[in-house]
């Protein structure tokens, strides 16, 4: 019998590396006995799910799996069998239209991120909606992908499958769904059918309102449904290790659930071969027509750092008299088990702080065997060090339970010596392991350029910008110091196609980002960038700009080529008038936009007020090469007009210490809010709103008139 610690440990770390997987197939899947199937499929996108008559563009919000599109879902309803069902996975269609359709497709981009859920949608709203998540990350190489194009579709079966098989109930509604989070260009349309031949049993929904959202509810139902099938094991279902587990403990058992009440014995099979017909090894059969009681198997103590594969079948008997027991194979899982040293399940993350302050970092580690020494602690460097509480600055706490260690380093007075990465270190008798890295960023002032007759950075991180044009004589003119809001201000110009480039060293925003500045633009320059930081058109950019020739205010940033949504401030800009513009984006990736000290706002169509907010990737830590003040890596406008006061910073400045920004250079007072009772507009509530109200007392707008008596 193992130890129950052990074993939850064990299927703890296992489960840190499972995720789901993605497969294509051209022909269509076999509808099994307890299979859930919606064939059903249009021809035509107008046929499709929320199809509309004469526009294959309309409908696509509910039918596209896509990173610009909210997750795509279906609900289904399970058999009557009273054992109820476990599900593997289930399957999608890519459309097959006929020609004078148009679909888009692209199954081949690496590194988008799949969430694959299961639901349960009597609990909406809840964390129980959420019966299963599973994530995928696409190579852009799975067989059978059928690539990038456009055209009537290919008809391909997509198969979403679980790593781990859920339990649902008999005679209930379940849904799953499929969700492309951030901005990779992963997309599909999907298959389906609108109208009376639709399935009966549950409808298609969206999750959330925006793309990548993964919310707790089915957003929007759809008229209509996917084509889909939802696939039912048959037999039984493996539970423990995970398929692909590693980090499994040597002393693991297997088990598995038994499915179908009429299966009356099992095999087990369990070796080191990765043989998928591991019924053909003698050496391997480990139980034979063992009682269906029987739900595990203890293989013993196991080898360190081995890769084990493991099958199970299962038998019914047979109606035919004198026939063999009907056989239901299993699939064969594999696991890995631990390597000899430690490892470590929990790594120091980042830890951004201002000056003076401390940080943090916590490592765990598990080990059989007993650890030898404490863990260590070391900063990256050439060569690394060692980091002890021999330095007052330092407290370094353990705590050990069971097989797992916990180390938790503070370092006090946090300066500039103390950024950079950090990692721990455990040994044991089988050797030794490093955790992951973590950093400590210092929250600063990173650049700061008040343009007083030269671009220099008076932050101190010496950060300066240089003069350049690109104009052909006579138009090659640098740019020129003005009067601006705070003494000087740049002077830039689309004629003169002349800006402010600025040097390497904007590379690492992990801790979030401001970008603060005075700008007086003379022309609506088309893209005209306030401020940007590139690897070129597109790559890793971060730019705060024009939107187009427009007045709208934009912050947008990429991942390498993939552009994450912009944040739009509508009816920001003025021309010929100073005006302080701020973006922040904190650690989380929620960005923010202000003007003139406070966030941006304006009114919907509806009359509503919106105030612009959107959550984005925190960009790439990598070194970028064109940075600049007024011009673009694109082929766009120049900033025309005088930008002053350019300050950027490694976090995000909060509401308040953007006002304190705003007042230090404005000097004059902010209306922050109108105050309920503020008359008069001055922002103040004094005798001048009293006699603006007095003046209107015992008016009466009752009718008849009389009323008013």
């Amino acid at each position: 019998m193992k130890r129950t610690m052990l074993f939850m440990l064990s299927i703890c770390l296992a489960s840190l590396a499972q995720a789901a997987s993605v497969r294509f197939q051209s022909e269509a899947p076999t509808v099994g006995a307890n299979d859930v199937a919606h064939l059903g499929e249009s021809t035509t996108d107008a046929g499709n799910v929320e199809g509309v008559e004469g526009d294959f563009y309309g409908p696509d919000q509910s039918t596209y799996i896509a990173h610009d599109r909210p997750g795509m879902g279906q609900t289904f309803t399970t058999g009557s069998d009273p054992d109820g069902y476990f599900m593997q996975g289930f399957w999608l269609k890519h459309v097959s239209y006929v020609t004078d359709q148009m679909s888009w497709w692209n199954t081949l981009t690496a590194d988008a991120p799949l969430i694959i859920r299961v639901t349960d949608p009597s609990q909406e709203g809840a964390a129980g909606f959420e019966l299963s998540v599973e994530t995928y990350t696409t190579t852009g190489a799975e067989p059978g992908a059928f690539g990038s194009g456009s055209g009537a579709g290919t008809g391909i079966w997509v198969y979403f499958e679980l790593d781990t098989p859920i339990h649902l109930s008999p005679d209930t509604l379940y849904g799953f769904d499929v969700t492309v989070t951030n901005s990779v260009a992963w997309f599909f349309e999907t298959a389906g059918l609108d109208g009376a031949a639709s399935y009966a049993g549950g409808d298609a929904y969206q999750t959330g309102t925006g793309a990548g959202t993964n919310s707790l509810n089915m957003e929007t139902i759809w008229d209509g449904d996917h084509t889909f099938l939802v696939d039912m094991i048959d037999g039984l279902a493996y539970v423990a290790p995970l398929n692909g587990a590693t980090a499994v403990l040597v002393d693991q058992d297997i088990s598995w659930t038994i499915i179908d009440s009429d299966i009356t014995t099992v095999d087990v099979y369990f070796g080191t071969e990765d043989d998928p017909n591991l019924t053909l090894k003698p050496v391997y059969k480990k139980l034979s027509k063992e009682p269906a009681t029987t739900t595990s198997y203890d293989p013993g103590t196991l080898d360190f750092s081995t890769t084990y594969y493991w099958r199970i079948d299962a038998y019914e008997p047979n109606d035919v008299p004198g026939g063999d027991d009907i056989l239901i194979p299993g699939p064969v899982w594999s696991f890995t088990t631990v390597p000899a040293s430690p490892i470590f399940t929990e790594n120091p993350e980042l830890s951004a702080v201002f000056p003076n302050e401390a940080a943090v970092f916590t490592a765990t580690c598990s080990s059989l065997s007993a650890l030898e020494g404490s863990i260590q602690w070391f900063k990256v460097g050439s060569p690394d060090v060692e980091i002890t509480t021999d330095d007052p600055d330092v407290s370094i706490v353990e705590n050990t339970v069971e097989t797992l260690t916990t180390s938790t380093l503070t370092i006090y007075n946090i300066t500039d010596v103390r950024e950079g990465d950090y990692y721990a270190k455990a040994t044991n008798a089988g050797g030794e392991s490093s955790s992951g890295t973590g950093s400590i960023i210092i929250k600063k002032l990173l650049a700061y350029y008040p343009f007083n007759g030269d671009p220099g950075d008076a932050s101190g991180n010496g950060l300066d910008g240089t003069p350049m044009t690109l104009g052909v004589t006579p138009n090659d003119v640098l740019p020129a110091y003005v009067e601006g809001k705070v003494g000087q201000a740049v002077s830039l110009s689309d004629t003169y196609d002349n800006y402010i480039e600025l040097p390497e060293g904007f590379a690492d925003f992990r801790s979030g980002i401001t970008l603060n500045l005075w700008a007086y633009p003379m022309i609506a320059g088309n893209w005209a960038n306030f401020i940007q930081f590139s690897n070129g058109a597109p790559g890793d950019n971060i730019f705060f700009c024009r939107s187009g020739t427009s007045t709208t205010l934009q912050f947008r940033t990429a991942n390498g080529e993939a552009q994450n949504t912009a944040l739009n401030a509508l009816v920001a800009i003025e021309l010929n008038s100073w005006q302080m513009f701020t973006v922040t984006l904190d650690a989380s990736g929620v960005a923010k936009v202000y003007k003139n000290g406070l966030r941006c706002t304006y009114y919907n169509a509806n009359g509503s007020i919106n105030t612009p907010q959107v959550t984005m990737p925190i960009p790439n830590v990598v070194p970028r090469i064109n940075n600049f003040i007024g011009k673009s890596a694109w082929n766009d406008a120049y900033f025309t007009g005088q930008i002053d006061e350019v300050r950027i910073y490694n976090y995000a400045l909060t509401d308040d210490e953007i006002v304190t920004r705003y007042l230090a250079d404005a000097e004059t007072p902010l209306c922050r809010y109108k105050p309920e009772y503020d008359f008069t507009g001055d922002c103040i509530v004094n005798m001048e709103d009293f006699a603006a109200f007095a003046a209107q007392w015992l008016q009466c707008g009752l009718d008849p008139s009389s009323a008013c008596d």
